[in-house]
C-alpha cells in the first residue's frame, strides 16, 4: 500500500495548502493546490533527532514558517502519541497545579525518580510543552502548553 498517496489524498480532500513530510520531494506542487515541504531539506534546517521530532528554524532564518504553519512537527505518529499520552498530561497537570520550585516536588508527587523525571521534562521542553527555568542550583519546570491543536494530513 502506498501510504504517501493516501496522505496526499487526505491533504487534498481537506483542502490543505502545505504538507510537511521528509519522505516526499521538497517543493513539489500537486494538483495546483498542495505544496510538499521537507522540513529538513534546507541548509537552515531544524534540529532532527532519532525521536522523529522536528522544530522550526529560528525566526530570522529565511525558511522560517509562515503564519499558520506548524511551529513544531513530528515525522511519525509515535512521538505525537507520546506528547498526547495520559502520562504527559498528568505530569503537566501536576506542574500547573503545584507550581513547583524544582523537579523534586513533581517527582515526589508522581512517584518517579528525579533523574528519570528530569529526562522526561527535557523532552517535553524540546517539544515546547514546558519551560525549564534555570534557578541557582536546579531547573524549575513551568507549563507552557495546556491546549493542543493537531494538524494531520491523514
Amino acid at each position: 500500500m502506498d501510504f504517501d498517496a493516501l496522505i496526499v489524498s487526505a491533504a487534498l480532500l481537506a483542502e490543505g495548502k502545505t504538507l510537511h513530510s521528509e519522505d516526499m520531494q521538497d517543493g513539489r506542487f500537486i494538483e495546483r493546490q498542495l505544496m510538499i515541504r521537507d522540513p529538513f531539506a534546507s541548509s537552515v534546517s531544524c534540529p532532527r533527532s532519532k525521536s522523529g521530532r522536528g522544530r522550526s528554524p529560528s525566526p530570522t532564518a529565511s525558511t522560517s514558517p509562515k503564519a499558520g504553519e506548524p511551529k513544531i512537527w513530528f515525522t511519525s505518529m509515535r512521538p505525537v502519541a507520546e506528547v498526547l499520552s495520559d502520562q504527559y498530561h498528568a505530569l503537566l497537570k501536576v506542574i500547573r497545579e503545584t507550581n513547583p520550585d524544582s523537579v523534586a516536588a513533581p517527582a515526589k508527587i508522581t512517584g518517579r525518580q528525579a533523574g528519570n523525571l528530569s529526562r522526561t521534562l527535557k523532552t517535553m521542553s524540546r517539544d515546547g510543552l514546558v519551560d525549564l527555568q534555570r534557578e541557582k542550583t536546579h531547573g524549575r519546570p513551568v507549563v507552557k502548553a495546556t491546549d493542543f491543536r493537531i494538524l494531520a494530513a491523514a
